[in-house]
């Protein structure tokens, strides 16, 4: 890990600097940028972007000169096949919906609270 630079600039929690996110070094995760459907950020204090059609026009705000071929039903979790996003996905995981507890060796628990069938 070359990279250490943790500067955050903007204020939301953007350390670019630091390690790398993939793919394509993007640090927001498919999530709409933290916008509404219309483009609106869901908190105005801390917003990524903001839809303005009136600035950007049918191009976009990049300019590009061919329109993007998405239909209206494309939300914001593109890189999942079934487009959703997921709070947990039963054959990505081994151990249920979420991972599982366990208590440190040392711990001065008798058992694990959150699973004491299995114990520590």
């Amino acid at each position: 890990m070359a990279r250490r630079d943790n500067a955050d600039p903007s204020g939301l929690g953007n350390t670019l600097g630091w390690a790398w996110a993939w793919p394509l070094n993007r640090r927001i995760l498919y999530n709409r940028a933290s916008a509404d459907p219309q483009g609106k950020p869901w908190d105005p204090k801390r917003q990524l972007l903001k839809w303005d059609g009136a600035k950007m026009g049918r191009r976009g705000y990049s300019g590009l000169q061919r329109r993007p071929r998405l239909g209206s039903d494309v939300g914001p979790f593109i890189m999942q096949p079934e487009g959703m996003g997921r709070l947990f996905a039963i054959d990505k995981m081994a151990e249920g919906p979420f991972p599982e507890h366990y208590e440190p060796f040392e711990t001065p628990l008798g058992t694990n609270p959150a699973a004491p069938e299995r114990g520590l």
